[in-house]
Formats: structure tokens, sequence, C-alpha cells
């Protein structure tokens, strides 16, 4: 989020998450951490369960701590579930994460309209962001101020695309000329959906592979930084902070 960045920055969040938890989905979860170890991208994993934090790291080849953010489904957000409810659960499964990942966790991944209600809950277990869920990314991102300190943050590029009735077949990955082109003041954030890229099939898989080695290429030449979502929330809490005492010291001079 540096101002006087020259180069493109980027995030990846990737989404583990699946209804249909089969031996297909299994390998291509594989697959994936294994293009990015392999590719020495970093990136920010969303998980459902601790369980899958414990096959990420037998896959992963860095020895670095992995960054995972947290899955809450809708029915955790049901108007009959009370705050208390919700604390508990969620209480549960960030403590497990935590110990299954190695590092805390501060990201949780869902609906944000519907999250934002519970901004104190997650405040008090130490998330500050919510990333959304969209899958439609043909809106410009935005990155929204919340309640208790929280960011909504909200990805730049799906990967595969979403099909719409303008274009039926587009399940293309963004081109290297587009995030290139992203030199603005913030981290552009990519989601790569893993359920999705099985639907979408094999072609899709080998855009992501021919994607992923042109920014390792780029990133090992200085032509373009790759960092985790975890970090670009961290540059923004901390910009957060500082520029209220700024406004004061402003006005005291």
């Amino acid at each position: 989020m540096k101002q006087g960045a020259k180069v493109p920055r980027l995030a990846f969040m990737v989404d583990l998450t699946t209804a249909d938890p089969d031996q297909a989905n299994a390998a291509r979860v594989h697959h994936l951490v294994h293009l990015f170890s392999g590719h020495r991208l970093p990136a920010t994993w969303t998980v459902d369960s601790p369980d899958r934090v414990g096959q990420l790291r037998k896959q992963h080849t860095s020895p670095e701590k992995i960054e995972v953010a947290l899955k809450i489904d809708r029915h955790w957000l049901s108007p009959l579930s009370s705050h208390s409810q919700f604390r508990a659960a969620l209480d549960s499964r960030i403590s497990a994460l935590s110990v299954a990942s190695g590092t805390s966790t501060h990201l949780v991944v869902g609906d944000p309209q519907l999250l934002r209600t519970r901004a104190a809950v997650l405040a008090e277990q130490g998330i500050t962001g919510i990333f959304s869920e969209r899958q439609d990314c043909s809106a410009p991102a935005k990155l929204r101020p919340l309640p208790c300190g929280l960011w909504q943050l909200e990805p730049s590029f799906c990967i595969p695309p979403k099909r719409s009735l303008i274009n039926f077949l587009a399940r293309r990955c963004p081109s290297m000329k587009q995030l290139q082109a992203a030199k603005g003041a913030h981290t552009t954030l990519v989601m790569v959906q893993s359920a999705e890229l099985g639907k979408a099939g094999a072609r899709a898989l080998r855009r992501l592979e021919k994607l992923l080695r042109e920014i390792s290429w780029a990133s090992s030449r200085a032509q373009m930084t790759v960092s985790t979502v975890g970090e670009t929330l961290a540059e923004l809490s901390e910009q957060r902070a500082i520029k209220p005492q700024q406004s004061i010291l402003k006005a005291a001079a």
C-alpha cells in the first residue's frame, strides 16, 4: 500500500473449501499448493477446518508459516444464533487454526453484509479483516473501513472468472498485461477458487499454471511484488492507527 510503489503489487487468496471433498478435489488442492510453493509465490489459504491446514503443512515445501483465513458459512450467522453462540464457535475455530498453522488468524472470508453485524465479536478474537466471497469480479474492487477497526477487502480478479450471459464461454485468467497495469496505491487482490477450477476443466488449470509462472518470473526480476493478504491487511490497519494521531498533531500545531 505504499504510495511510492513503482511496480504492481499482488496478493493471492486461494479458497480450498468445497461442498464436495472428493478424491479429485484433494488432488487439485495438492496441485495448487505445489504450484504456489514451486514458484515461490506466497498465498493466503481459505479453509473451514484445521484438518485442511494439516494437509497444507504436509504438502507445503516452504519453511515459513502458513497464512490461513477462516471461511464462515451462512449457517453460523443465522438470526437464531446469538452473539454468545457465534463467539463460542468462532473462538473454537480460531484457536484450532492457530495451533494447526503455527500463526495467528486475522482474516475471515464470507458475506460482509452479514459479518459486519458481528464486527464486535470478530474484533474480540483478533480479526481485523473480512474478505468478500463474491465471485463476480466485474465491478471495481473496494477497500472499506468497518466498525471496530475491521476492513472489508474484495478481489479485483477471480480465477476462474464467472461465466456471464454476455460471454458465456469466458473462463480465462487475468492476463499479465492486466495485472502489470495495476500500479495504484493498493495491492491487487486475486482470488483463486479450487472448486470452480474443477468445474472449469483442465484448460483453466493450465492457464493458471502459465500465469503463475509469468508472475514468478516478473517477481524474480523486481517487476512485480507478491505479498500475502495478511500483509495487506496489516498495512491498512497501521495506516488507520496513524491517521488519527496525525490529525491531532496537525490541530495542535
